[in-house]
Formats: C-alpha cells, sequence, structure tokens
C-alpha cells in the first residue's frame, strides 16, 4: 500500500482543536514549569546485559524551602561549592510531600510582593519575534515558518485539497530518499494521538450530556467555523494541522538529520520500544480521555476554584494543638510554600492537579503530544543543534575511559525528562546530565526517563561494539527553583530550559535567565526554547492572546516580551534561532574560553 494513501485517514482523524482557539495553532504547553530546592542521587548504570538501576530520589525537604529566594542568600552558592548530593535507596523516594506536617511557625508568610500579575497587555505594536531576528543568526525556518499560510502576504487561503496535495509531496520526498520508515512512524504516530483527540472531545461532550451541563465556553467545544469535524472544525482547518505535524518531521529529518546533525529519535528505532506495546497505548489512551473531561469540564466553567491548584490543604481533624486551637482553625491561614512560588500554584491549562500528582505526570506527555499531533518531540529537538555543536567542538571523540573531564549539561524545568533522553542520546556518553525540576511526582518520571533511555542505549552499544561493557551515569535529578538554582558559579558547559517562560511572570524570566548565565562556563552555550511570539508568525499573532483563555495568566505577557534582553542583560551573547511550527529555540554564548 502506498504511504501516500494514508492521508485521508489522517485527516479524518485529525479532527480537533489544538487549543480552544481557531486561530491559535497547536500553542505549546509546557508542564516544564517547575523551580524548588536540590535533593537528589543516583547509582550508575552498567551495561552488557545488566539490569537497569533507576535514579534514586530523595526529597526530604519538599515542603520546606533552604532558604528565601527573594531576602537570603542560597547557601548552596554561598559555599562556593556545586549542591550536596544525597545518596539514598529506593524506600527513599517515595517521599513526595502528600501532607503538610511543618508547625504554624514554619509556614512561609513572606509572599512575593513583586509577582506581577498586572502585567503589560496585548500591545499591537509590539513584535518580539521579528525584532530579534537582526540580533540572532536565523536558520532558514525562521523565514518559512514567517511566511507559512500568511494571509496578511496576500496568500489565499488554502483549501483541504491543496493541503492535502503538499502532504503528498512530503510522503514522495521521504519515498524516494528511502526514509520511508521514520515518515510511517511519524504518520502513525500522528493518526494515533488524533484519535486520542476524538475519543476525548466525545467523552467530553457525553459526560456533559448526560449531566445536562451547559458549555458556558462554547467556542472551547465548538469552533466558529463550524465545520463537519469534532469540534467544529472545516476540513480546510483539520487538514492545516496535519500539514503542520508534516512539515515538522520533514524540517526534522531532511534538515537535521539527513545531515549528521543529531541522530534519529532513539525511541523509535525499533518496535521493541516499550511506547509501542499496545497494552501502553490503551492505558495512555484511558488517562488521556479521563484527564479530557476534567480538563474540558474545567475550561468549561472557568471559575477561579478550577484555575489554583491545592497544595497543602488541612483534613480539618478536630484535635487540639499545642496552642489550644483546632486544627481546622489553623488552617485558616493558607501554608505559603518557599518552594513553591506563588505563581507556580495554578493549574496550567486546567490540568489535574496542576503540577503536584502522580497522575498528572502520568498523563501529561500523551496530553501534550495530542495537543500537537504527535509533533512536539520534533519541535523540541530545535532545541540539539547548538548543544551538540559545541559538543563536537570541544568534546569530540572523548570516550568515557578518557583522562579529559565529561561535558556537563544542565536542563533547567526538565518536567517529566523525555526531552532530557533525547539530549543525551546526541551527546558523549559520559556527559554528566543534570536535569532540575520542581514537582517530585515529575521527577520521578524523569527518573525512569532516564533508566529506560541507559538501558536501551547501552544495549546498542554492546550490539555494535561487539559485546563490549557500557557505562552510563544516571542523570543526577534535582528539585530547585529556577530562579535560585543550586549551583555554584560556571558549574556547567551547556545549559538548556524547556517550555517554562512563557509560565512565569516577566520578574521571574529575568532571574532565571540571570541565574542560567550564572552556572554556565566562560565559552559555554545556553539554550532557551519555548513557543513562538508576536512576530514569529504573522497568521497567528492576533489569535496568540486566546491561549490566555487555557489559565495561562502569563502567556499575554510573554508574546510581548523580548527574551532575547533578559539573557543579553547578563552578558550572554545571541548565536542562533530555529523554529519549528509553533516553537523557537534561541541559543546564546558566553564569551570567553570554556575550562577543559
Amino acid at each position: 500500500m502506498r504511504i501516500e494513501s494514508l492521508f485521508p485517514l489522517a485527516i479524518a482523524l485529525s479532527g480537533f482543536a489544538a487549543s480552544p482557539t481557531e486561530a491559535l495553532l497547536l500553542q505549546p504547553s509546557s508542564r516544564n514549569n517547575h523551580h524548588g530546592i536540590l535533593t537528589a542521587s543516583a547509582t550508575p548504570f552498567r551495561g552488557s546485559g545488566s539490569t537497569s538501576t533507576s535514579t534514586a530520589l530523595f526529597f526530604k525537604n519538599a515542603t520546606k524551602s533552604n532558604f528565601d529566594v527573594d531576602n537570603s542568600p542560597n547557601p548552596l552558592i554561598t559555599q562556593g561549592t556545586a549542591a550536596t548530593i544525597a545518596t539514598t535507596t529506593e524506600e527513599d523516594s517515595s517521599n513526595p510531600p502528600v501532607e503538610d506536617e511543618t508547625s504554624e511557625d514554619d509556614l512561609d508568610t513572606n509572599v512575593d510582593l513583586n509577582l506581577d500579575l498586572d502585567f503589560a497587555p496585548f500591545d499591537d505594536n509590539c513584535f518580539p519575534g521579528r525584532d530579534e531576528n537582526v540580533r540572532f543568526e536565523c536558520d532558514p525556518s525562521v523565514a518559512f515558518w514567517r511566511d507559512f499560510q500568511n494571509n496578511a502576504n496576500g496568500q489565499s487561503v488554502p483549501s483541504a485539497q491543496d493541503n492535502v496535495q503538499e502532504m503528498n509531496k512530503i510522503a514522495q520526498m521521504f519515498v524516494r530518499s528511502r526514509a520511508s520508515s521514520y515518515f510511517g512512524k511519524h504518520l502513525g504516530r500522528t493518526a494515533y494521538f488524533a484519535v486520542n483527540a476524538v475519543l476525548g472531545d466525545a467523552a467530553y461532550r457525553f459526560v456533559s450530556n448526560r449531566n445536562k451541563s451547559n458549555d458556558k465556553a462554547g467556542a472551547f467545544t465548538q469552533s466558529a467555523q463550524r465545520g463537519p469535524f469534532p469540534m467544529g472544525m472545516s476540513g480546510d482547518y483539520a487538514s492545516k494541522l496535519v500539514l503542520e505535524a508534516l512539515l515538522c518531521y520533514k524540517q526534522d529529518y531532511f534538515e537535521w538529520i539527513a545531515k549528521g546533525v543529531y541522530r534519529e529519535p532513539w525511541d523509535m528505532a525499533s518496535l521493541n520500544h516499550r511506547q509501542s506495546n499496545p497494552f501502553n497505548a490503551i492505558t495512555q489512551t484511558s488517562r488521556f480521555v479521563r484527564e479530557s473531561v476534567g480538563v474540558l469540564g474545567r475550561r468549561s466553567s472557568g471559575t477561579e476554584k478550577d484555575k489554583q491548584v491545592k497544595f497543602f490543604g488541612s483534613n480539618n481533624r478536630s484535635t487540639n494543638n499545642k496552642s489550644g486551637t483546632t486544627a481546622a482553625a489553623a488552617a485558616g491561614k493558607a501554608h505559603k510554600s518557599k518552594i513553591y512560588p506563588e505563581y507556580y500554584q495554578t493549574a496550567f491549562h486546567f490540568q489535574g492537579d496542576g503540577w503536584m500528582s502522580s497522575d498528572s505526570a502520568n498523563v501529561y506527555e500523551t496530553s501534550t503530544e495530542t495537543l500537537f499531533l504527535g509533533r512536539q518531540d520534533s519541535m523540541q529537538r530545535t532545541s540539539l543543534p547548538p548543544l551538540v555543536a559545541l559538543a563536537n567542538a570541544k568534546f569530540k571523540g572523548k570516550s568515557m575511559s578518557s583522562s579529559s573531564r565529561p561535558m556537563r549539561v544542565l536542563e533547567v524545568a526538565c518536567g517529566t525528562g523525555r526531552f532530557m533522553t533525547f539530549v543525551r542520546d546526541n551527546l558523549p556518553l559520559d556527559a554528566e546530565y543534570t536535569a532540575l525540576d520542581l514537582s517530585p511526582f515529575y521527577l520521578e518520571n524523569a527518573s525512569d526517563h532516564d533508566a529506560y533511555w541507559r538501558k536501551t542505549r547501552a544495549e546498542e552499544e554492546v550490539k555494535e561494539n561487539k559485546n563490549t561493557a557500557t557505562t552510563i551515569a544516571p542523570a543526577t535529578l534535582v528539585q530547585a527553583q529556577a530562579e535560585a538554582l543550586p549551583f555554584a558559579e560556571n558549574s556547567f558547559d551547556a545549559v538548556v530550559c524547556m517550555y517554562l517562560f512563557h509560565e512565569i511572570p516577566r520578574h521571574i524570566r529575568a532571574k532565571v535567565a540571570a541565574e542560567m548565565a550564572r552556572v554556565v562556563s566562560p565559552g559555554g552555550t545556553v539554550v532557551l526554547t519555548d513557543s513562538i511570539q508576536k512576530g514569529d508568525r504573522p497568521a497567528l499573532d492576533q489569535g496568540l492572546p486566546n491561549f490566555e483563555k487555557m489559565n495561562e495568566p502569563f502567556y499575554v505577557d510573554f508574546v510581548n516580551d523580548d527574551l532575547g534582553a533578559h539573557f543579553e542583560a547578563t552578558g550572554l551573547v545571541p548565536e542562533t534561532k530555529i523554529v519549528r511550527s509553533t516553537t523557537k529555540s534561541l541559543s546564546f554564548s558566553m564569551p570567553g574560553e570554556l575550562p577543559l
């Protein structure tokens, strides 16, 4: 069967709104907005057929900070050394902050008064995505996505037939290049996530009708186009979403993978990967459908309660405490944790439990990939070229037995750690990788992803090198605030941050940028990857503010913010810019020579 014949099916399965706004195509969702305090450890994994040892996590202080971010010096920094890593057993990793047991004296009443909730409104005269292009070396993808189906340039809106013709051209490119395996797997991935979207929308409608509930946000479940596809989308719009996914795959493969810049996705190299297991696929779909009913319901009601995450609520026990008051009365004073800032205590995207539960962590990847029709991984890989370039220039050929020091990499706001595996898979295997996040639940998933990648990659190395044992050290996982990194200056050769900045206030963006610059060594590289902004894709500019309706309180300010300026203010120098669909990557260098 010709691969092109699958397109009508893919289009039919693509009837879902990637966001509740028809003008906004697949805006990135982040769960990677996580910051807190250090605690984690790891034990090495030895390849050659041995069993993987998961990275052990230790969250002893998960409800109480070691220091006040705004008013106290970071003791881990002032000591002049990298943060101490605590070695633990697997039993130690089962200590997430389920219930707050701190006394009232331990409660943090120092609320961040500088929290800029009154941020700048949408500015029709502000186009940071366009204006920054003169400061960065722009990849050809920047101009491509700027002009893609841009009506402002006098282009007519392509029909579904036009979009299908473009899809066929892309398919033929892969077939002629003998890369149909890559393309077929990604097309199947897109179809799977499209099915998830259809099922999630159908489940929500069923529950709503059964409960006779009214959808106050009708625009969320029905596009103004009133088309035949789920959520009321027209065939033109649905086909455009599929085309965007295929264009991402085309750029991913032909412009980077085929040229040897980075490797083909390790998790799609074999059908033996656990994500290809039918039971796993059914389990993830079930989780997503259940989550969709809650997310769409909360989006429909849109109350303040639906937007917040209850972090450490009282169980309202009636027993007296030392002061003679009841626990219920003591609970009248809200717990303000120094680890979890005020802005963090938000159910971004109306996600169940925010970032603070295992259920949230387990469904996150399926939810975001469904949002992007399976192309999120491809968009995230725009972060790889600057990191690989640094590795090739300074660490290429350094084996794990080399006396030269390994490459040191920090990922800020790593979320579930899936992207971490793609980075590690493209760097020297002896690279020392540190991943930081605020949610202990997401860090648990990151530990699992890291262990599974190490096992898979070690087996690959053994197979390729004919029984040569391969040792890949696990990543160091750290619970820490991005705006107060618990590391000494010049601790890393490269720092990368994914989908964080659009979920934090502007003054916190400046702090995070300053911290990333502080911990990177002279001659090192900093990479910021996040949503596009105004000016990156003019055709979407007017629709961008609508994403705020998905409980993204800082997004309107984000699309108006000059991201590069935050980093340039710290002395970092703009280097490259890459755009892929609704994601862009900016890289910076720290002047000086990398100490080797």
